[in-house]
């Protein structure tokens, strides 16, 4: 719990707060607005109201963040099992992940909306509310509790198909290797995808766009297959008899070429449309940047990442063994006559 604490801690001061700050002062209406960009608003919050304004709320980050989380693993959990206990949906079928995002992330909405109201009057008006509880008491005694709950339907829309994609597919390949940690090894490698994108687009020259999201969600198909390819090979040859550092090892020559063909064909089908100047091509140019460049990146990654998780997840369990074993151990004579 402390290393989860210290993270969303570092995950707030570096990320969140100064960003967010930034982002709803530049989302008011452009004639109430002075800044131009995140640049020169940066700069004009430094010099006029001190490096410290960055962090205004930062508590109110760190409670929203952990609240959030929380309710959405809570009540995504309680959801699937109630459905399916009441056999609405099959134990284990998308559809069953995909409801209880949705239920998960209306619950995450109900506690995080109004931190997120009462954070906003902090980062627009700091000189008037010192913190999130100055901020959410004046807009109840001023406008009513349900004020806090401004903009919550648009949360809601943002939010609810994010989480019903992903537990619909945890919940895809959750069922055919019938366990949870193995489903998170084969999605590790996305987001090296992702930065192996935002890499292309460096080395390109090209502005990420919409259309590099789409290329990304193709790139993130392209590596979990890749993925799943390996972690489908080395379990079979656990299953066979092999032990997992044989089968890690046996599996990463085995599948090397498939995959490293796949990914560089892929690679190499796509330059005609990355180096190609006509005004046509500009266009579709960054989701082939995204695609091309994420399959390649993340192609090492799958073959060095995903054995070397499989072979520490199994140490960490034969170690978590080891110690429950020995702690036990005082206390396995007692209750006997």
């Amino acid at each position: 719990f402390r290393r989860v604490w210290a993270i969303r801690l570092m995950s707030c001061f570096v990320r969140s707060n100064p960003f967010d700050l930034v982002k709803t002062r530049m989302q008011v209406p452009a004639a109430l607005s002075e800044y131009t960009g995140m640049g020169q608003a940066m700069r004009t919050i430094v010099r006029r109201e001190g490096f410290g304004t960055f962090y205004k709320g930062v508590g109110a980050s760190v409670t929203r963040d952990m609240l959030g989380s929380s309710v959405n693993l809570t009540v995504a959990s309680m959801a699937s099992e109630a459905l399916s206990a009441n056999g609405w949906f099959a134990p284990g079928s998308p559809m069953l992940g995909a409801v209880s995002g949705i239920l998960s992330a209306a619950a995450a909405v109900a506690v995080m909306q109004p931190i997120d109201t009462s954070r906003a009057y902090v980062y627009l008006k700091p000189h008037l509310h010192k913190n999130v509880l100055h901020a959410a008491r004046f807009i109840v005694l001023r406008e009513g509790p349900m004020a806090l709950y401004r903009g919550s339907r648009a949360h809601f829309f943002r939010t609810a198909p994010h989480y019903a994609l992903m537990f619909a597919l945890f919940a895809l390949l959750a069922i055919p290797f019938q366990s949870i940690l193995q489903p998170l090894y084969i999605l590790a490698v996305v987001p090296f995808g992702v930065i192996g994108a935002l890499l292309g687009h460096m080395i390109m020259g090209v502005t990420p766009s919409d259309l590099s999201l789409f290329g990304i969600i193709a790139m993130a198909g392209v590596v979990v297959n890749d993925s799943l390819v390996m972690v489908d090979d080395i379990n079979q040859r656990v299953r066979r008899g092999t032990t997992l550092l044989d089968a890690v090892q046996q599996s990463g020559c085995q599948r090397f070429r498939p995959i490293f063909l796949t990914s560089v064909t892929t690679f190499v089908g796509l330059m005609p449309l990355m180096f190609d100047n006509s005004l046509q091509a500009q266009f579709l140019i960054p989701m082939a940047v995204s695609l091309a460049y994420g399959v390649l990146f993340a192609t090492g990654i799958t073959l060095l990442l995903i054995p070397c998780v499989l072979v520490v997840a199994d140490d960490l369990k034969s170690a978590l063994r080891k110690f429950s074993s020995w702690y036990g151990k005082p206390f396995r004579g007692l209750g006997k006559p």
